[in-house]
């Protein structure tokens, strides 16, 4: 009975253009779940992606965390000790230690000196070619 309501029904220009229009909102509103629907998959999948990074970083940490520990720290004399041991020096290590650290004190005073003086000498070139 309904197939021959819906047979029966008059076409006009009315009734083909209403049928237009809801067949196009309905073809809108199904486009628009799917690109709600991708979207949520493309927020799901940057989430899980978020995770996996922040585990991975969380378990990198831990891994160096451990490497640490397991190496120990640093000595404070190691520099003046593997300079000792490459300069084949014999004797007492705690005056080639002391001596070291003086010289390395100078060396470095030395090139903080340098650095300032070539860095006033610069400001002053500069200075003497924006008043020529």
């Amino acid at each position: 009975a309904i197939s021959s309501a819906v047979a029966f029904v008059p076409t006009s220009p009315y009734t083909s253009h209403i049928s237009k229009l809801y067949m196009s909102s309905t073809s809108t509103a199904t486009d628009k779940v799917a690109k709600d629907g991708k979207r949520e998959k493309s927020i799901k999948a940057e989430t899980f992606q978020r995770a996996r990074l922040q585990a991975q970083v969380e378990q990198m940490a831990k891994n160096i965390a451990a490497a640490v520990a397991e190496e120990g720290s640093v000595d404070y004399d190691a520099n003046a000790r593997l300079a000792f041991e490459a300069s084949g020096a014999s004797g007492d290590f705690d005056a080639y230690k002391t001596q070291y650290f003086e010289d390395t004190s100078a060396m470095i005073a030395k090139k903080h000196q340098d650095t300032i003086a070539a860095e006033k000498a610069a400001a002053e070139a500069a200075a003497s070619e924006k008043a020529a």
